[in-house]
């Protein structure tokens, strides 16, 4: 049995990792000169950028299943928050896993006792259920779901809407509330967390696995097109023609139409992340910092280099923003100005610091929109030819999780195949 996986993004690695563990001969193709898709870093200036802000949940399922990343090096956000809010930053965290926070945690005024409560509560019950169960129950949106569970209108606005609207890419919380308790679920079961190395470490980590296993990762090699002869799948590159019994179609959703033109992909949400200097570290704990104003440009500020120290040179400061979509054709300039301003005003920086942007990225496809009417009319995929197979995020959740679950249930699905043939031919 012979594998050809065309694309080497989370979920072409995640399925040829799983196809090994049953000793299936793979082979993987990438237009791209390295892994990973849109989870990638590189180095300016000795900043550690990764492309657009990201994070990875160490409670992710599809995490447990792939050895090489469980066991990833990796630097911690503390749980919760702190919240621009009247002129200095409030924490939000949980008490009982960051005891050091607890006491500003508990006395804050921004967000009641009873809403902290709310908070503590749901994460007890997700920690309790199934994660399957958590899409079971009809959907509504983030937003319906926060206000039936009898969060205040402040606990949306200062904290819900930067906070989860930031993850989401929609701060409207229009997005299936499964998301939100999915989120919650993981944020509660376990924390977020910047790998050593940068995000790129991830598919790094991964290649690395599959290259000790032999599987030839061919890189700068485009399918052109794919027939299929009898049984037997050719993929043709530039260069050459791939016969396979198997091909797995593990490019982004966009690409997919040229191999597969049937396919109707989902629509998109862009994020924009500036990257931004100082030229000194400033010391301001390394919880996320939210932005509850939304006539501000920006939603959420990361300290990367109090997060992990070796994001910036010593003695420098890296900060991640993302910047709201309403204030996407504002000029990087415009909105430093602005940032430099609030974290000013909110004692995060002094006026004498200088802030310098570095990169100013917009990814354009960030994360495909997954509102309640997204789950609710999901239909069965469409029947592929045999020995066909697609695998990505825009087929699970749009997260890491999704794309490396999305490529292990491939691979299980091309065993059982394999089995059941076998045991025909028995």
């Amino acid at each position: 049995m012979k594998v050809t996986i065309i694309g080497a993004g989370l979920a072409g690695l995640a399925c040829a990792r799983r196809l090994t563990d049953h000793n299936i001969t793979v082979r993987i193709i990438e237009r791209s000169p390295s892994v990973g898709g849109r989870v990638q870093s590189k180095t300016i200036d000795g900043f550690r950028i990764d492309i657009g802000f990201q994070v990875l949940l160490n409670a992710y399922p599809a995490l447990q299943l792939l050895p090489e990343l469980a066991t990833l090096p990796a630097y911690n956000f503390p749980p919760g928050a702190r919240i621009m809010l009247e002129h200095r930053l409030h924490t939000l965290s949980d008490p009982f896993r960051n005891p050091a926070d607890a006491l500003p945690s508990i006395i804050t005024p921004v967000v009641s006792i009873q809403d902290k409560l709310l908070m503590w509560h749901l994460a007890a019950e997700f920690n309790r259920r199934p994660l399957t169960s958590l899409w079971d129950e009809p959907d509504q949106t983030i937003l319906r779901f926060l206000t039936r569970r009898g969060f205040s209108n402040a606990a949306i606005e200062l904290f819900f809407r930067p906070f989860v609207g930031g993850i989401t890419l929609d701060e409207s919380l229009g997005t299936s509330a499964a998301i939100f308790k999915f989120i919650w679920s993981m944020l509660s079961k376990g924390i977020a967390t910047l790998p050593a190395g940068g995000m790129q470490s991830i598919p790094d980590a991964m290649a690395a696995a599959l290259t000790n296993k032999n599987v030839d990762i061919l890189l700068d090699t485009q399918a052109t097109g794919l027939t299929k002869n009898s049984n037997q799948w050719n993929v043709q590159t530039a260069a050459d023609v791939i016969e396979s019994d198997v091909v797995v179609l593990a490019t982004d959703a966009w690409s997919l139409g040229r191999l597969l033109p049937e396919y109707n992909p989902p629509k998109y949400r862009s994020q924009r992340t500036l990257w931004l200097t100082l030229d000194r570290v400033v010391d301001c704990g390394p919880s996320l910092i939210l932005n509850p104003d939304r006539q501000s440009p920006f939603m959420t500020v990361a300290p990367m280099h109090a997060v992990d120290p070796n994001r910036a040179p010593k003695g420098k400061s890296l900060f991640a923003v993302t910047v709201r979509a309403d204030h996407f054709s504002d000029t990087a300039d415009e909105i430093v100005q602005r940032i430099h301003h609030a974290m000013q005003r909110n004692k995060v920086i002094a006026p004498s610091d200088d802030i310098t942007c570095i990169v100013d990225q917009t990814v354009q496809r960030a994360q495909f929109v997954q509102d309640p009417n997204h789950f609710r009319t999901k239909k069965p995929r469409a029947a592929l030819p045999d020995g066909l197979y697609v695998c990505g995020e825009h087929l699970q959740t749009s997260s890491i999780n999704g794309a490396l679950e999305s490529g292990i249930a491939v691979a299980d699905e091309i065993v059982r195949t394999l089995s059941s043939q076998e045991r025909l031919w028995d």
